[in-house]
């Protein structure tokens, strides 16, 4: 596998590292354990996404690393969206 160098893979992996340890940050200091782990499935899947080029990479651990971005984001994004409509709700 190569290491991709372009400017939007650097962004995307800078995303999911800012979600992946934010979703750490959250778990420990304000215990949503379910938004956590959405933020850290998230996070995981964008920097799969930015490691593999957006998702070009033909080599095996390219579809690999693929295949687990894609269930991260099936996993992760729905949690993160229904943690912040829960945070919002609770601020009414």
């Amino acid at each position: 596998m190569y290491f991709p160098v372009s400017l939007n893979s650097w962004l995307m992996m800078a995303i999911g590292l800012i979600f992946f340890f934010g979703g750490i940050y959250y778990f420990f200091f304000y215990y949503d354990r379910i938004f956590a782990f959405g933020l850290v499935a998230s996070g995981v899947g964008f920097t799969f996404f930015g490691y593999t080029e957006g998702f070009t990479d033909p080599t095996p651990s390219g579809r690999l690393l693929y295949r687990l971005a894609i269930i991260s984001f099936i996993v992760g994004i729905p949690i993160v969206l229904y943690g912040a409509y829960k945070m919002a709700m609770q601020s009414w």
